[in-house]
């Protein structure tokens, strides 16, 4: 039968749906591509993936995590030598930062503590994008502070091009989880698409 995912355009993400097509050839897909789908869009499709931090709002779909990338906060050197550095978290509300993901809804940043317990912080921000790929390019300009995983960054800090924040919390884990409808007779090619999705993740 045919599958409708709605999804974030990643190149990660393409080629695991590619190779579940390849796996399994009966499946037809149709695949639309959205980074932060508004609910009323959501009729239609078997499968959402879109990106999180922190608490998810409760609404009448499961969700399966996917993968689970740890955070920093960076900023750029040029961008240190005109702003003062933030210490701690309040400090983000004087100083330029970039809003990035499902940020775009007025989302704060989000952090946790030692036990894991979420705190968000509202933030100054004038580049709100969403795609990690643009938060990163405006961190390396200059144009903020930025909440990013660290694996997207690594090249960046060891060159200097980047330069890790410390604050007194810690970012919360960027996650890209599957939502699927809560129906009692799920169709098999939902939980398989969700498997292979996992194992590619890891």
């Amino acid at each position: 039968g045919q599958l409708n995912i709605l999804m974030p355009d990643s190149q990660e993400l393409a080629q695991a749906v590619v190779s579940f097509c390849t796996k399994y050839p009966s499946i037809s897909l149709c695949c639309d591509t959205s980074i932060s789908p508004k609910e009323d869009l959501l009729d239609g499709f078997d499968v959402i993936l879109s990106f999180h931090r922190g608490k998810l709002e409760d609404n009448n779909w499961i969700a399966k995590e996917i993968k689970r990338w740890s955070s920093i906060v960076v900023a750029s050197p040029k961008l240190l030598r005109t702003s003062s550095k933030p210490f701690k978290i309040t400090d983000l509300k004087h100083v330029p930062c970039i809003n990035s993901f499902t940020a775009l809804n007025g989302t704060p940043w989000v952090f946790k503590n030692g036990t894991g317990e979420v705190i968000t912080q509202r933030v100054k921000s004038a580049f709100k994008v969403n795609s990690g790929q643009l938060a990163k390019a405006g961190a390396l300009a200059g144009l903020g502070f930025a909440i990013l995983p660290d694996e997207l960054c690594r090249h960046e800090i060891e060159t200097g091009e980047l330069e890790i924040i410390e604050l007194e919390y810690q970012p919360e884990d960027l996650v890209l989880y599957a939502f699927y409808a809560s129906r009692k007779h799920i169709a098999k090619k939902v939980p398989a698409f969700i498997e292979h999705l996992q194992d590619q993740g890891k």
